[in-house]
């Protein structure tokens, strides 16, 4: 039953939450970078970073173009902004080449243990060329991935970046996996087919793109690697204020760089390492955005934004993993 598959899904989590314990030091618990954040759109990239500590990790930081690193900064001071990203006329203003801003950017990879990409990326010709390149180094660096948003669309313009990547998760939302289809299966799947089908073709997706893991977002979140599908369904707020797929990035990355630390702790032990897998991280992530933003309903109702989210996340960790 999905009750059961829930609860299961929601126990293996469970078993890579890094301890609290007083001898560890900063970092140990999760240092996530986020790609993203332009003139136009400063609050996607804030949502995806502030909602990665906010789910336990230590430290987050956020690569954006210099227009966007001012306010992101005045947000909040809990965030390492690097203004490392260039416009196309910025580029042309500065004579920054290309060589300069991926070296700039690659310097900040190397301590990260996932990277979202896409959260308000924009898609400005310059920033797209730095932000294929910065996903085929991250490959290289075997960095987690969390692709959102305009990654997504960069993804579209050339699947090859992240095929047969199993360390990346790309979290469409209706829109952009219509356009996923398109490119990937040349089809577009359509608003009326039932559950089943819909994730008999996400499977089918994911497992063309080299077993990558997707979260389908939608009324319920179906999520496949190409092997397993589930579906999501858990109880999510009416109000569908912009934000809440950043929220999804953040908590996603978390998750997933735990149990990245957790497998490589548990190396030796073969069998246990092939229990807890990115299902379990997509699906636990989606529940608790999604209680997370009841709890936020419960509150403030028809007036609900993302930012009231933000403090349900805590509370919501705790009572649906305990710890």
């Amino acid at each position: 039953t999905s009750s059961t598959m829930q609860s299961l899904r929601i126990d293996h989590l469970k078993h890579i939450i890094p301890p609290l314990s007083k001898t560890l030091h900063k970092g140990q618990a999760g240092k996530i970078g986020v790609l993203g954040g332009s003139f136009e759109y400063t609050g996607a990239p804030y949502y995806s970073a502030i909602s990665s500590l906010y789910t336990g990790s230590d430290l987050s930081y956020v690569i954006c173009t210099k227009g966007a690193a001012v306010p992101i900064k005045s947000y909040s001071p809990e965030l390492i902004v690097l203004p490392l990203l260039r416009t196309s006329k910025e580029m042309q203003k500065d004579s920054t080449n290309l060589n300069e801003v991926i070296e700039n950017v690659s310097t900040w990879l190397k301590p990260l243990h996932t990277l979202v990409v896409g959260p308000g990326l924009g898609r400005d010709p310059f920033v797209i060329i730095c932000t294929k390149e910065i996903i085929r180094i991250a490959r290289e660096k075997s960095i987690p991935l969390v692709i959102d948003g305009d990654g997504l669309w960069v993804v579209n313009q050339d699947t090859s970046i992240i095929k047969g990547y199993k360390q990346a998760i790309l979290t469409p939302n209706v829109v952009e996996y219509s356009r996923l289809c398109k490119v990937v299966l040349d089809i577009e799947p359509s608003p009326e087919e039932d559950v089943q089908t819909s994730l008999n073709t996400l499977k089918t997706l994911a497992e063309k793109l080299g077993n990558v893991t997707i979260i389908r977002k939608g009324t319920s979140d179906l999520i496949s690697d190409g092997i397993d599908s589930i579906e999501c369904d858990a109880d999510s707020s009416p109000r569908r204020c912009g934000g809440q797929g950043d929220i999804l990035s953040g908590i996603t990355a978390t998750f997933f760089s735990w149990l990245v630390d957790w497998n490589k702790k548990n190396e030796s032990k073969g069998e246990e390492k092939k229990l807890i897998t990115t299902l379990d991280v997509c699906y636990s992530s989606c529940l608790l955005v999604r209680s997370s933003a009841v709890s936020a309903f419960e509150k403030h109702h028809r007036g609900t934004t993302t930012t009231n989210i933000l403090e349900h996340i805590a509370p919501n960790f705790q009572k649906i993993f305990g710890q």
